[in-house]
């Protein structure tokens, strides 16, 4: 075999970053369904009442003041159907559902992101069968950050179905969240990306350390759910 000796660049790397994030980047944003009453929960003959979410509402409004108009798909009240933005879902660039989170840990195929319409709900189950390009999810809803443990598979939950179906990198929540605080939260997580809409991980480590040292939302349940998924490449 023969060795020789090259000279190596960076150049062409650097140059398929800057590409990368100058790409207009794509933002689809769900929340506050209307939900039916009452609506299927996650298990065999089970129901359950969803409340609507007031603080859902003013995320996605906060979000969308702070992304602006430009690119930008919004679905709220009635407009929440997943039949309305399923094809957007497939090809945006990032993801946002503010909505109610219900897991089921023993059915967890059966667990689901609460949508407006009759049986709308978006199942677990049905996420692989839904590629996805999005180099971003956030779930900001309750326990998306939960699972079932199976063996040989790890935490089957909504982050590790959103991650099979392609998407890069998911913000799931550990535990039930609140729903005021997490307005707040994400306010803040959409801010700290900046224009570019990158950088996750500091952008969730500085919302976390905004809502750390605020007087109302300084206890570690407001803010030490949000867990970031993936494989987060834009990174300071």
């Amino acid at each position: 075999y023969e060795i020789k000796e090259c000279d190596w660049s960076s150049d062409v790397c650097s140059s398929d970053l800057r590409h990368q994030t100058e790409k207009p980047r794509t933002v689809l944003l769900v929340g506050n369904p209307t939900f039916p009453t009452p609506v299927p929960s996650a298990g065999p003959q089970e129901r359950a009442v969803l409340v609507p979410l007031a603080g859902a509402q003013r995320e996605i409004e906060r979000i969308r003041e702070i992304v602006g108009p430009m690119n930008l798909s919004v679905y709220m009240g009635d407009e929440a159907r997943k039949d309305r933005f399923q094809e957007r879902l497939r090809q945006t660039t990032i993801a946002h559902f503010a909505t109610h989170g219900v897991l089921n840990e023993r059915y967890p195929w059966a667990s689901y992101l609460a949508l407006a319409g009759e049986n709308g709900h978006l199942l677990l189950d049905e996420l692989p069968r839904t590629p996805l390009v999005a180099d971003l999810v956030v779930l900001s809803a309750c326990e998306t950050g939960r699972g079932r443990i199976l063996a040989g598979e790890g935490v089957w939950g909504f982050q590790s179905q959103f991650l099979s179906a392609g998407a890069k990198n998911v913000v799931g929540t550990l535990w039930r969240v609140e729903d005021e605080s997490t307005a707040e939260f994400m306010k803040e997580f959409y801010r700290q990306m900046g224009p570019e809409l990158i950088n996750y991980p500091h952008a969730l480590r500085t919302a976390k350390l905004k809502l750390l040292h605020s007087q109302k939302w300084h206890h570690p349940y407001y803010w030490a759910p949000f867990v970031l998924y993936g494989e987060s490449p834009f990174s300071k």
